[in-house]
């Protein structure tokens, strides 16, 4: 009997999964911009250049002209014209349908919450599926070696807090199921030590906790006012707890308040003082175009004052400093300048835009991806290197589908979630 040819159409879905299945091992996730790519040449098809495609072709075009000024032109070069193999998965995500949205939104909670209990059986047992843990840590599935499970659990959040489970027809099931997750994260993100996703953990908890309250709010006021005040108060027990009798978390705490004692601030924020001191003499001395996307450690030491602690020697025996600044804003301005800024301000317009034309639907189904965005880009926090290989596939990953979720057809949607049923139903968030 012959084989049926693939239907192409049906594997658009894969390039996503295999994305967030690969996450942990590094470059390897980025196969799903391969397929991507693949995929595009399979369908033959007219692909729509909407929003997504203007926002990659914006931050790309100031971080090729960030290189002008770059310690290597030819390397922040590439840096920039890479950024490029992400347009696969950018135009891939329009040929989703909106069923294919709810789809993947379901698998990638499925994912997010197996990580969360092999975490869980890792803070008891100090073993997951990516080894021992570390002695300050956990590191789940990543592994001791590559300690970003509190970043990506803080930043994919959303995806779990508003994930669009299949219990439609059982209200109070779906609250106990999304609280139980909740406390689960809350406790996970404590123990993985890294204060940058507690605020990510604390944006995103704000975020669902104004949905539900509000939904639930227009039902029964009463009610949604006790669940709100209960559920801080598990949270304040849980976090009291952690402290008393886990010493990592207690440390990190600790670590944490010395931001009130004088001369404390540096302690607090890991030694990363003189790092954001440096990045604002870059962004000072290049304001127009910055000093290149990941040129920021080749610079360093150009700016730094001579006491850096942060100035060491490489294997090419090159001075140099920090990796990157560790936080979006001194990031954009310090590597790409004035221009970037104007380039994530820009995406971020397009984003605004393309929220305020969408149907309620729409919203609903783009809502977990836009509120992951928000988490992952707030400025009040610490960040990872927003034009590293792993952290700008995460954003990406995340433009991509939130474009294509705000502008796919809804002619097959099936019922429109609201916060009790599986999803958000947001108009005006």
């Amino acid at each position: 009997m012959a084989l049926s040819r693939p239907s192409w159409p049906a594997l658009i879905v894969w390039p996503f999964l295999l994305f967030i299945l690969l996450l942990p091992f590094a470059k390897l996730a980025e196969l799903g911009c391969l397929i991507a790519l693949i995929l595009l040449f399979k369908l033959r098809a007219r692909i729509a250049w909407g929003y997504g495609v203007l926002a990659l072709l914006s931050i790309t075009a100031a971080a090729l002209i960030s290189s002008i000024d770059a310690t290597s032109p030819a390397d922040a070069s590439a840096s920039a014209v890479n950024l490029l193999r992400f347009a696969g998965l950018v135009l891939i995500a329009t040929q989703l349908s909106s069923a294919q949205h709810r789809w993947l939104q379901q698998f990638v909670a499925c994912l997010l919450l197996i990580w969360l209990l092999d975490a869980s059986i890792q803070a008891l047992s100090g073993f997951s599926l990516g080894g021992r843990a570390g002695a300050d840590r956990l590191s789940g599935v990543f592994g001791a070696d590559n300690l970003k499970l509190g970043p990506v659990l803080g930043a994919l959040s959303p995806l779990l807090l508003f994930a669009p489970w299949p219990l439609a027809d059982a209200k109070q099931r779906i609250f106990l199921l999304r609280a139980g997750i909740w406390l689960l994260l809350a406790a996970i993100l404590l123990l993985a030590g890294s204060r940058a996703s507690w605020v990510c953990f604390a944006v995103a908890s704000m975020l669902a906790g104004f949905v539900y309250w509000r939904d639930g709010h227009r039902v029964n006021p009463k009610r949604a006012s006790v669940v709100a005040a209960a559920t801080a108060m598990l949270l304040a027990v849980m976090a009291l707890g952690l402290y008393q009798f886990d010493a990592r978390v207690k440390a990190r705490v600790d670590r944490t308040l010395t931001a009130l004692q004088p001369a404390g601030l540096d302690n607090a924020l890991a030694g990363r003082l003189p790092i954001w001191q440096t990045a604002l003499k870059m962004s000072a001395a290049h304001p127009i175009n910055g000093v290149g996307i990941r040129e920021f450690r080749s610079a360093y030491s150009q700016y730094a004052a001579t006491d850096d602690p942060w100035l060491h020697q490489s294997a090419s025996g090159r001075i140099e400093g920090a990796y990157h600044p560790h936080q979006i804003v001194l990031e954009i301005t310090a590597e790409t300048g004035v221009l970037g800024l104007l380039a994530w301000g820009f995406v971020l317009i397009l984003g605004i835009r393309a929220w305020q034309r969408a149907h309620l639907s729409q919203r609903a189904t783009a809502w977990p991806y836009a509120a992951a965005l928000i988490v992952m880009c707030f400025p009040i926090n610490t960040h990872l290197a927003f034009y590293s290989s792993f952290w700008s596939s995460v954003f990406w990953w995340l433009i991509a589908l939130y474009f294509a979720a705000i502008a796919c057809s809804q002619a097959t949607t099936p019922e429109v979630p609201t916060a009790a049923t599986g999803g958000a139903q947001i108009a005006n968030p």
